[in-house]
């Protein structure tokens, strides 16, 4: 995925799980040439948004993608949360979460994190080895703070302005290689 200078997410590779956010016009599993990721359709209003996104990030089966204003954009695979929508419907084109001031963004294959601008880190979906940090065995269908990791781990302050090619480990254990890297 690619974020134009216009603000679209142009969308190649794997489709498997509707991750490329292409919509249910395209069924292919490989996209072979750059596509752009459909708009955001308003239930509530019933029209077409187009979305100006400044980020974008694709995971093993969902991706994600953030606005100017730091909203929370996300589709694909669902069938453990990982999109923190409430429930655990697949979705083909993106859909706004209930996270705004998002700075930064994490994909494991079944669950997510994120980072606002307060430093406050959310995660959601599949908790298994506790990749969450929530100290729950189960499952987060909607974004959740660790309020037990706040004296625990490193500050959070360096994630915020990250370099190319730099990392920063937040925990590490994860199901098949999906470590949580940001």
């Amino acid at each position: 995925m690619a974020v134009t200078s216009g603000g679209s997410i142009m969308a190649w590779g794997d489709n498997s799980y509707s991750k490329l956010g292409l919509g249910s016009g395209n069924k292919e599993k490989n996209v072979w040439s750059p596509m752009q990721v459909s708009d955001v359709y308003d239930q509530h209003n019933l029209v077409w948004i187009r979305v100006h996104y400044t980020q974008a990030w694709v995971g093993h089966r969902h991706s994600a993608g953030v606005d100017k204003q730091g909203k929370l954009y996300v589709w694909g695979d669902n069938s453990s949360g990982q999109l923190g929508l409430g429930d655990r419907a697949t979705r083909q084109i993106p859909n706004p979460s209930t996270l705004s001031g998002i700075k930064i963004v994490s994909l494991g294959s079944k669950h997510s994190a994120a980072i606002d601008e307060r430093r406050v880190l959310f995660t959601w979906g599949d908790t298994g080895e506790g990749r969450l940090g929530h100290g729950q065995l189960f499952e987060e269908e909607k974004p959740g703070r660790d309020e037990k990791a706040r004296g625990q781990r490193k500050p959070l302050d360096a994630l915020l302005e990250p370099k190319v090619g730099s990392g920063f480990e937040v925990w590490g254990l994860g199901h098949k290689g999906g470590s949580l890297r940001i």
